[in-house]
């Protein structure tokens, strides 16, 4: 009975293996979910598999500006991303197995400067702020999607941001800089 069971745990572990490379070449699929009313311009298969979009949509979410830190010291580039909450990254077009955890926003600064008001984004861009975040309504346009080593990669360009609560800008703790 032990001898059996053990051909047969075997032979399903074997089988399992065949069958998983195959699973994992399988082409990704483009989710295109109706409600984010984007329209697929162009569609590149390789090198990397990237999709690009038509038209404007509406991401919920977090506007985050992060000066990565430099190899030599001081700080490095400059990050722009859009977090995407749980409702908006359902509504992005994606590939299945992916998630849109974050946007790289093409137009950082103006983006910044429009959630967080012109002198704030200026703080950030002169360096005096390492960091700053602001959470409300982005409308994008320009949306790409993209599988590239492994990972989903989106961007796009941040037309408007309304802030409901312009306080919340000013609970974002700001670590002064020289």
């Amino acid at each position: 009975m032990k001898i059996a069971g053990i051909r047969f745990f075997a032979s399903v572990t074997f089988l399992a293996a065949l069958a998983a490379p195959a699973a994992a070449d399988l082409p990704l699929a483009l989710v295109v979910p109706e409600q984010s009313g984007l329209a697929l311009s162009k569609r590149e298969p390789a090198p990397a598999i990237q999709a690009q979009f038509a038209g404007r949509t509406v991401v919920t979410g977090t506007l985050m500006a992060v000066w990565e830190e430099s190899t030599a010291g001081g700080y490095g580039d400059a990050r722009f991303e859009l977090h995407p909450d749980a409702a908006s990254a359902a509504a992005l077009p994606h590939y299945t197995g992916y998630v849109v955890g974050k946007i790289d926003v093409v137009n950082g600064a103006r983006a910044l400067a429009m959630a967080v008001g012109e002198e704030r984004a200026r703080r950030f861009v002169e360096q005096r702020v390492p960091r700053i975040s602001a959470t409300g309504v982005f409308q994008v346009s320009g949306y790409s999607v993209k599988v590239e080593c492994n990972a989903l990669w989106a961007e796009a360009s941040v037309v408007s941001a309304e802030i409901p609560d312009p306080t919340a800008v000013r609970k974002v703790p700001v670590i002064e800089t020289c």
